[in-house]
């Protein structure tokens, strides 16, 4: 970790609370991690199944290096999954540490944006709400995108709470398409739960906006 041991703390935390793989993970800031890969040579790594890291790092050393957020994309993921797997995880449980992974970057990205929702509340909400929208078009989502989706649906839930107790503003949106059509009723199915719990109406606009989001993979 490049801004020392906080965030590879967090992390070994997360592996070690979903990964019931025997690895004794070590955590060091970039300095110490750098020095380590420059000072010693190929069989001082025998063991080492990888290096997981926050930024990038290049070295001659034959060992495989992972940016963290590479792993939000699927070539990154599958990456990882087969590292993992190949030191005796199941794929189910890698699976079970990326959702673990996403909530916990789209709960630091948001913190500081909300005005008064808790996110380690909403951020369960909006996981359901894209699980919803996966198990309904059949799809799954890579990590990035999920990343965005959860952050987008935690800012809108706010928005939504706030404009509730503000005279209704309605904007009016064209419905272009049979598969737009379907997305707003299907739409409307899933914030169900979450209108009736909070008192407010998701607008039409923006489930304009999780169309723009979401049409590029259903």
């Amino acid at each position: 970790c490049m801004s020392g041991v906080g965030l590879s703390e967090e992390i070994r935390r997360m592996m070690r609370n979903t990964l019931p793989g025997k690895e004794q993970i070590i955590t060091m800031d970039y300095k110490d991690l750098r020095a380590t890969l420059d000072n010693h040579d190929q069989r001082f790594f025998d063991k080492t199944q990888f290096v997981l890291t926050t930024t990038d790092i290049t070295t001659d050393l034959n060992i495989a290096i992972i940016n963290i957020y590479d792993i939000m994309e699927k070539t990154g993921y599958y990456q990882l999954v087969k590292l993992l797997t190949d030191a005796g995880d199941r794929q189910a449980d890698c699976q079970h540490f990326m959702d673990q992974l996403l909530k916990f970057f789209s709960i630091e990205g948001i913190r500081d944006r909300l005005q008064f929702l808790n996110p380690d509340v909403v951020i369960n909400e909006v996981e359901k709400i894209t699980s919803s929208y996966q198990a309904y078009y059949g799809i799954e989502l890579a990590g990035k995108v999920r990343l965005n989706l959860y952050m987008h649906l935690a800012l809108m839930i706010e928005r939504m709470l706030l404009a509730s107790h503000k005279p209704d503003k309605v904007t009016t949106i064209k419905i272009t398409s049979d598969q737009e059509h379907e997305f707003f009723s299907v739409s409307h199915t899933i914030f169900h739960g979450i209108e009736v719990k909070y008192n407010f109406k998701v607008a039409d606009y923006e489930i304009s906006l999780m169309y723009q989001l979401l049409a590029p993979y259903i």
